[in-house]
């Protein structure tokens, strides 16, 4: 058993990251609740019932888990108002409508990460005209490159690239190997989860005397406010349905192909696939020989072919 970490010291500034103290009294004004019990217990988490420690939040959700409300060593207790009474009346509380709705807040407070300091890395390469708002943090390698203009408290991890005449806006977070292209804009608060690419080309291509021509794609990439994206389903499902129920939620924001959802070793799944996807179906990256190829294709398995020179030759 882990001893009780020390409270904080009356006055202590409490950032948002994880392992933060908060009173029963705070808590439940953070959840629009209502204190019960020891008003100045500090909770400094939350976990099941079973798990609970005096420093801990459990949660009760159900009348079922009442007897292990009974038996818990949880500091509080996260309850709804019509199972409040299964408490021992000496049990600390924090007493909600719908315990189910306020544990998401709950969680983001005391398990969303530290936020970095704000700075620049020693090792972060930053062109001479670029606008930094307050606060922003960028960490190692990161490039930025000629007139990019970023808001405050903004934050770009590790190996991020910000092309030439990007717009951030505050508070917006780039996670590692993130490349924003040129002229891109994004709003407040977006979040781009890691390796994802925004304003890339659209691989536009036009029928001309001489083969094929590529179509220049000169639109504006913008993102508004409040936007999370983190989509890579490469390679990572197995049944042709999850990655049906994926493209359809996709589908409306017209992407130009999915790719490999499947193993591309996987022909029967990736024909069915195809057979009912709303967006094209892009795979090859994977494959090795140019008989791999001929049996995807003798198949209609897919709509776009992408060998990797560096694998295939």
């Amino acid at each position: 058993m882990f001893p009780e970490p020390a409270p904080p010291k009356s006055g202590d500034a409490r950032p948002k990251s994880g392992g933060t103290w908060l009173t029963l009294v705070e808590l439940a004004a953070m959840v629009g609740g209502r204190a019960e019990g020891d008003l100045d217990k500090h909770i400094a988490g939350v976990t099941s019932l079973a798990q609970a420690g005096p420093s801990d939040l459990g949660l009760l959700v159900d009348s079922r888990y009442s007897r292990a409300a009974g038996e818990t060593a949880a500091g509080a207790i996260l309850v709804s108002s019509n199972l409040e009474d299964m408490l021992d009346p000496a049990q600390s509380r924090v007493v909600v409508e719908d315990p189910r709705k306020t544990l998401p807040t709950v969680l983001e407070y005391f398990f969303s990460d530290p936020l970095p300091r704000p700075g620049l890395h020693e090792t972060a390469i930053i062109a001479e005209d670029v606008k930094l708002g307050t606060g922003v943090s960028v960490g190692p390698y990161v490039v930025i490159e000629d007139n990019v203009v970023m808001g405050e408290g903004t934050t770009l991890h590790a190996h991020v690239v910000v092309r030439s005449g990007a717009r951030l806006g505050r508070d917006v977070t780039l996670h590692p190997h993130v490349v924003v292209y040129p002229h891109v804009r994004l709003g407040d608060r977006v979040v781009l989860h890691a390796g994802v690419r925004v304003g890339v080309d659209g691989f536009g291509y036009a029928h001309s005397e001489g083969g094929l021509a590529r179509i220049p794609h000169v639109g504006a990439c913008i993102i508004g406010d409040d936007v999370e994206i983190g989509l890579d389903p490469h390679a990572r499902l197995f049944e042709p349905y999850k990655a049906l129920e994926l493209a359809d939620a996709v589908a409306p924001y017209r992407p130009m192909f999915f790719e490999e959802p499947l193993r591309p070793e996987n022909i029967d799944a990736m024909g069915q696939l195809k057979a009912k996807l709303p967006i094209p179906l892009a795979t090859g990256e994977m494959l090795y020989t140019k008989y791999e190829f001929r049996d995807l294709i003798a198949a209609r398995a897919v709509d776009i072919i992408q060998p990797d020179l560096l694998l295939c030759g």
